[in-house]
């Protein structure tokens, strides 16, 4: 299984007590790359993508 993000494009800023994650350089308009997220809100996105115990995922069908 593929992990859901890349830790070494992840920073923590002390100084302002922010994570900065980096991804790809996106295709649209506004062209940015990065999210800024308070440490907390970071957390907290990151366990979303944790599926509940015991739940399946279905990666294709039909």
């Amino acid at each position: 299984m593929r992990n859901v993000f890349n830790i070494k494009k992840v920073r923590y800023v002390e100084k302002t007590q922010k994570v900065i994650y980096q991804g790809k350089m996106k295709k649209r308009k506004d062209r940015k790359n990065f999210e800024v997220y308070s440490a907390l809100d970071f957390i907290a996105t990151i366990t979303l993508h944790i599926s509940d115990k015991f739940s399946q995922l279905i990666r294709h069908y039909g």
